[in-house]
C-alpha cells in the first residue's frame, strides 16, 4: 500500500485538508520512501491513532513536480508580514539557478477565467496577494506518472500558500470574490517578447476536462 507514488508534497501535510507544514519525513517500510506528515498528523500516526491504510485512504495526491508550500504569516498590533520566498528556500534553489528571473502581478476579475496557460520551459510560484483565486492544474504530459491528474488550489491572504507549477502542466485561474483577485507569480525564465514560451487553449472548449462552473453542493 504506497502512501509516497508520484504526486507526494515535501512542503505540506499529504493528508487531504490539511494544508500546514510538513515535519520531518517518516521513513516507510519496504523502501516505499517518505510520509510527509504535519506535527499533528504525525504525532496520531506515531501514537498508531492513525494507520497507513486510513492514511493511504485520505492522502491527498498532487500532480508530479507540483509544490505547494504553506507560508507563515506573521501577526501583531501593527498589522502582518509574509515571507513569500526566499534565497536559501530549497525552492528558490532548486528551480533558480540561475538566479531571480522576474515577478509580476495579474489580476483577474470576479468569475472571469484566465487560462489555460502552459510553458515548455518555465516553471510559475504563484501567491495570493488579495482576493481568492481557484487555480487550477492540469497534467497532461504523456511521460508523468499522473497524467490526466487535475488538482484545484484556493488561493487566499488569509491561509498563504505559494503554488509551484512545473513546466508543461496546464494551468489557469478564477476569481471567486467579489473584488476580483491579485496573484503575484515568480516565474523561472524572463519572458521574451520575440519568442514567448507561452501556448494557450480556449477555458471552455480547450479540450481539458475541467468545468469552471462553480459547483453547488
Amino acid at each position: 500500500m504506497s502512501c509516497s507514488a508520484g504526486g507526494t508534497n515535501p512542503y505540506i501535510c499529504q493528508m487531504v485538508g490539511c494544508f500546514e507544514p510538513a515535519t520531518e519525513p517518516i521513513p516507510l517500510p519496504e523502501g516505499e520512501g517518505n510520509l510527509f506528515l504535519c506535527a499533528k498528523h504525525r504525532a496520531q500516526y506515531l501514537a498508531g491513532e492513525l494507520s497507513l491504510r486510513h492514511i493511504a485512504s485520505m492522502r491527498a495526491r498532487y500532480i508530479h513536480d507540483m509544490r505547494v508550500k504553506r507560508l507563515n504569516r506573521l501577526y501583531d498590533e501593527r498589522g502582518n508580514l509574509c515571507e513569500i520566498l526566499r534565497r536559501d528556500d530549497p525552492i528558490y534553489r532548486e528551480c533558480f539557478p540561475d538566479g531571480f528571473a522576474q515577478a509580476y502581478i495579474t489580476h483577474v476579475d470576479y468569475h472571469v477565467v484566465k487560462g489555460w496557460h502552459m510553458h515548455l520551459k518555465q516553471k510559475d510560484h504563484f501567491f495570493g496577494v488579495y482576493g481568492r483565486a481557484k487555480v487550477v492544474l492540469y497534467d497532461e504530459r504523456e511521460d508523468s506518472p499522473t497524467q490526466g491528474l487535475i488538482n484545484e488550489i484556493i488561493l487566499t491572504p488569509e491561509r498563504p500558500l505559494l503554488v509551484q507549477i512545473p513546466e508543461r502542466v496546464w494551468h489557469g485561474f478564477m476569481a471567486l470574490s467579489l473584488e476580483g483577485a491579485g496573484i503575484l507569480n515568480f516565474p523561472t525564465r524572463l519572458y521574451d517578447y520575440a519568442d514567448p514560451d507561452e501556448y494557450r487553449r480556449d477555458p471552455h472548449t480547450g479540450g481539458i476536462p475541467y468545468s469552471w462552473a462553480v459547483k453547488d453542493r
